[in-house]
């Protein structure tokens, strides 16, 4: 008999679970600045940046501002103090915000700043030794900021690491594929990748992944989807996301394309789409499990609005409703796992998948389920043992 809720454990698991069932895209404060195309954009501590990029009736501006969550309002800050910039990136780390390369007026620039946000103070940091760029790869992982890709008059490939501790730059191995401009990118566990992006009249659908330890690149299965270039980007949870943008055309996309990349399976799976058309170059930040969704150049022109997206919870929240993990194997699973970690009876299961939909739910199921008709992914299971206590855990479905 297929069963709801068992005891009270099962229904915390079910709520922690299904935070996101019926998560969609809604709309937000707007930036209380110009409409705008390339923000910089990063999160710290709850707080959302956001500054510089290109207006309307400015090329590059170094205006600022932060996002309280809690109170849906922004405050505007004072103004960034490098030189004013559009086409550039940030990231956080420990703390502080990270802003670099970009272009004004007449300069394609290579510096790099740090933001404080406890003190709110602004410091310039070593200028990297190499060329000046628009639309680089900009990404953080273990303490180093990896810069490269972009464009100064013709597009680039090569790759640099700049250790935080340290101030200080080194050229390592450069990106194997085309040279190109405005990538995707995103750490997952603190590794790297890079890919997407354009070069002339090619728009790539190509996937790369820079190995940290030994300093080499592995090609990864190519995007699914169409190629794809000038977008934002960000990761949560063991995975990451790619969002918005345009497609082969060079032209926004229909809808607003929003798809989750997982490490372990190489593989992507389509998420729910943005309201509108697809954006070129508009920001995002994450706030725990939300994701903020910013400005960029719509099919009606560039805006200043913002949305919202609330991901599922990451298993560690319900882990810590004093759930016991339990061993499933093997994983991935292909047509069936088995359970271990717990000697108790299973008295009720219930299967999730990321978006919180219930898939599978039974009672007394014993201990090796069978799933062979579950399409390909992450899921969640949460079960209710024979003395009501609650075990949890996570599996992929090949």
């Amino acid at each position: 008999m297929v069963i709801r809720l068992l005891s009270s454990l099962f229904l915390i698991a079910s709520l922690l679970f299904t935070v996101s069932m019926h998560a969609q895209w809604e709309s937000v404060a707007s930036l209380p600045m110009d409409e705008r195309h390339h923000p910089v954009t990063f999160s710290i501590d709850g707080i959302g940046y956001v500054l510089t990029g290109s207006t309307p009736s400015t090329f590059a501006t170094n205006d600022f501002a932060r996002y309280i969550p809690d109170m849906d309002a922004w405050e505007t800050m004072d103004d960034f103090p490098g030189p004013a910039r559009s086409f550039s990136y940030g990231i956080a780390y420990e703390g502080k915000g990270y802003v670099g390369f970009g272009r004004n007026l007449d300069q394609h620039l290579n510096d790099m700043w740090s933001f404080d946000s406890q003190t709110g103070e602004w410091n310039e940091l070593a200028v990297c030794p190499c060329q000046g760029r628009t639309h680089p790869a900009f990404l953080e992982a273990g303490g180093v900021i990896y810069v490269g890709l972009g464009n100064n008059n013709g597009d680039l490939k090569d790759w640099w690491a700049y250790t935080i501790a340290t101030d200080s730059w080194k050229e390592i191995a450069e990106f194997p594929g085309p040279q190109r401009h405005h990538p995707y990118q995103f750490t997952v566990d603190d590794v790297p990748y890079a890919g997407f992006g354009h070069h002339q009249s090619d728009i790539y659908n190509t996937f790369y992944r820079y190995n940290v330890e030994d300093d080499t690149w592995t090609q990864m299965n190519d995007f699914p989807g169409e190629g794809r270039v000038a977008g934002t980007q960000f990761s949560y949870n063991g995975k990451g996301y790619v969002l918005s943008g345009q497609g082969e055309d060079h032209t926004n996309f229909e809808v607003g394309e929003f798809w989750e990349y997982d490490p372990l399976t190489d593989s992507w799976e389509v998420m729910p789409s943005h309201p509108g058309s697809g954006r070129w170059a508009p920001g995002s930040f994450l706030i725990e499990n939300e994701v903020y969704f910013l400005a960029g150049r719509a099919d009606e022109g560039d805006k200043n609005d913002m949305m919202r997206y609330i991901l599922p919870l990451s298993p560690t929240s319900v882990f810590e409703v004093e759930a016991e993990e339990i061993n499933i194997y093997p994983n991935p699973v292909s047509n069936e796992f088995s359970i271990s970690g717990n000697d108790q009876e299973v008295k009720g299961l219930e299967i999730r998948n990321t978006v919180g939909q219930v898939v599978l739910s039974l009672s007394n199921p014993g201990k090796t389920i069978y799933i062979a008709d579950l399409s390909s992914g992450t899921y969640f299971v949460s079960l209710v043992m024979e003395d009501d206590s609650l075990s949890v855990g996570r599996f992929i479905k090949k």
